[in-house]
């Protein structure tokens, strides 16, 4: 059975690098790792996010923050796959919502895991 990774603006931190080379010298190597999109504003580096400083802003905005938030998750879980490719593991992955829980609920209802990692901030 495969590992479930739940991560956004942690992926390719050396602590989860460090879970997953773990698990993968232990002989589990699979992995599905879902990247549940950070909302405009709420990243940790605050020098690449979007100022929400919401007087409702114009739809227009909010909807371009929301792709460029989902455009980050999608890069982030790209060179994530790749981190555990090179460590020798196998990873599928994909971009989840804004809301984590549902975004795991969504996996637990389409695959068995028999693990979750959750790495946050």
């Amino acid at each position: 059975m495969a590992i479930l990774v739940v991560a956004n603006q942690t992926l390719g931190g050396s602590d989860l690098q460090a879970a997953i080379s773990e698990r993968i010298s232990n002989g589990r190597d699979q992995f599905h790792v879902v990247v549940p999109v950070t909302k405009p504003g709420l990243e940790a580096d605050r020098r690449v996010v979007w100022n929400p400083s919401f007087s409702v802003p114009e739809r227009g905005s909010r909807d371009e923050a929301m792709t460029e938030a989902r455009r980050r998750a999608g890069h982030r879980l790209e060179q994530m796959v790749a981190a555990i490719q090179s460590l020798g593991g196998r990873a599928s992955g994909e971009v989840g919502t804004s809301d984590a829980l549902n975004s795991v609920q969504y996996c637990l209802m389409t695959a068995t895991y028999d693990e979750i990692i959750v790495s946050t901030l």
